[in-house]
């Protein structure tokens, strides 16, 4: 469960060159206020269990007559593994609401013990990120970082990411974005694949999006692996499966309920069990 938000919102971390390495410009919002989707986080060690949740959800919220959204997303671990690894995150963003552009950025995460508490505030103005900085295992301090028209946090990321024509994109086609971390810019890679029908469950199938990008070795990830992403293949644009292998097996993010959409889930394949062709 270690850092589970970041490795859903991330798309993760790469750095392959790009047909699109301008700021990407955000087409239909496939979202609105309301908008509540609840993942389970799955490994595979040799045997598969279900080991903790993530929920996003979408607000809007009204300052001087101006609407933003309000991301939020929580992460915790299942209580029958919070022995092992106890996970207690919350991330926070307010952004812009037609360009899905950051003002602010909170996260707050207990993992283990092992306690982050950032914050970023962001002046387009001055052209600059303010961060406060905080982690258990160094001195709090604050940090800028300028030249920041392009650059996102992790979580408006991935909603702004939903808001890209994917009708139009051709299989090998690549995607390049910056990325506020932890205080430190990364170079995001992501390459689509085509559309796939993924199965869900026995009743259930979806056809999807599927996307790829090579993660980086380090606390979580073995390094040249790919981490791919299945998004529904509608109007909403969901994730609705993630797949990666870790230092240790493998994690299985997928989606376990959705509330407040704000088109039908035209890709969502439902059957009767045992009458399938």
């Amino acid at each position: 469960m270690k850092s589970i938000i970041n490795f859903i919102v991330i798309l993760l971390l790469s750095g392959s060159g790009a047909l699109m390495s301008q700021c990407l410009k955000v087409g239909d919002i496939p979202f609105k206020a309301g908008e509540k989707l609840t993942y389970t986080v799955r490994y595979t060690l040799g045997i598969n269990f279900d080991a903790g949740e993530v929920v996003f959800n979408v607000d809007t919220l009204v300052k001087k007559g101006k609407t933003f959204f309000h991301f939020y997303s929580t992460g915790r671990s299942y209580p029958n593994y919070d022995w092992i690894f106890k996970v207690r995150d919350r991330y926070d963003v307010i952004t812009y609401e037609k360009t899905i552009r950051p003002i602010y950025y909170h996260r707050q995460t207990d993992e283990g013990g092992y306690r982050v508490n950032n914050i970023y505030k962001f002046s387009y103005g001055k052209d600059k990120i303010y961060m406060s900085i905080s982690h258990s295992d160094s001195i709090p301090y604050k940090d800028t970082i300028s030249h920041i028209k392009c650059l996102r946090d992790a979580l408006s990321s991935a909603y702004y990411l939903r808001g890209l024509d994917m009708d139009k994109m051709k299989k090998g086609q690549k995607i390049d974005m910056d990325m506020v971390l932890d205080g430190k810019i990364f170079d995001i890679g992501i390459t689509y694949l085509g559309k796939e029908k993924v199965k869900m469950a026995d009743t259930l199938e979806i056809n999807t999006h599927k996307f790829v990008t090579t993660t980086i070795k380090g606390s979580i990830f073995r390094g040249g692996d790919g981490l791919y992403v299945w998004i529904s293949d509608d109007k909403n644009k969901i994730p609705v499966k993630i797949e990666a292998y870790i230092l240790v097996g493998k994690v299985i993010v997928y989606l376990i309920d959705y509330k407040g959409l704000k088109y039908p889930t035209d890709s969502f394949l439902y059957y009767d069990k045992g009458k399938r062709n």
